[in-house]
C-alpha cells in the first residue's frame, strides 16, 4: 500500500501562468478561479502518473510485508528516506537506524542494507514494514523541468476547454508532440 502523507506546498505552474495559457483577462479568470486551480492539480497529478515522478517536494509512505532486499520505491525523484519502521518478532514497532541502509539512485530508487549490515527479521505480518520518503524535483516552480511545466499548461487548457467527457459533432485529434514533452522524464523500470 502506498499513500501520500504530505502534499506539495505549491504547484509547478502558477494560477497566473494558467490564466495566460487560457488567454483570459483577469476578470474572466476570476469567474473560473476555483476550476482553474483544481485543473492545475489535476494536470500535475496526470504528469506525475505519466512519468512516475513526484514534481514538487512531497512525502510518501509505503508498506511492505518484509525487509527484503531491495525495498523498491514507487514515485521517483526521491530526495531522502525519512524513516523505515518495522514490527519486530515480539510485536513492538522499531525504527531502522539511518546507518543501517542506503538509498540508491534518483531514478528507480531502492533502499538496500548499508555495507556489511544484515537487516533484522520483522514479524511475518502483512504490511509490517513502513517506509516514509521525501520526493520531488524541489520546492520551487523553477526546479521542475520546463517541458513538464509546459505539458501541464497545455493539458490544463485542454481540460478547461473540454469540460465534458464526450465532445459531440467535433473531430478531435490529440497533439502527438505533446507527450514528447514528458518522454525524457519518464521513469523506466529496470
Amino acid at each position: 500500500m502506498m499513500k501520500q502523507t504530505v502534499l506539495p506546498e505549491i504547484e509547478p505552474v502558477s494560477y497566473d501562468q494558467a490564466v495566460a495559457q487560457l488567454g483570459m483577462t483577469s476578470a474572466e479568470a476570476d469567474n473560473h478561479r476555483l476550476m482553474i486551480e483544481a485543473l492545475i492539480v489535476v494536470a500535475r497529478t496526470e504528469a506525475e502518473a505519466a512519468t512516475d515522478r513526484v514534481l514538487i517536494t512531497q512525502t510518501w509512505q509505503a508498506s511492505f510485508d518484509c525487509l527484503s532486499t531491495p525495498l523498491k520505491l514507487a514515485r521517483q525523484s526521491v530526495q531522502s528516506v525519512a524513516s523505515i519502521t518495522y514490527v519486530d518478532v515480539d510485536g513492538a514497532t522499531q525504527t531502522l537506524a539511518a546507518d543501517q541502509y542506503r538509498l540508491t539512485g534518483w531514478d528507480n530508487s531502492e533502499i538496500i542494507p548499508a555495507y556489511g549490515v544484515t537487516w533484522p527479521t520483522p514479524r511475518g505480518d502483512a504490511d509490517c514494514v513502513t517506509v516514509t520518503w521525501v520526493a520531488g524535483y524541489g520546492d520551487d516552480v523553477e526546479d521542475v523541468p520546463a517541458p513538464i511545466r509546459q505539458w501541464i499548461l497545455v493539458r490544463l487548457a485542454t481540460l478547461f476547454e473540454h469540460r465534458e467527457e464526450v465532445v459531440a459533432g467535433t473531430i478531435v485529434s490529440p497533439i502527438k508532440a505533446l507527450d514528447s514533452l514528458l518522454s525524457p522524464y519518464k521513469v523506466i523500470s529496470v
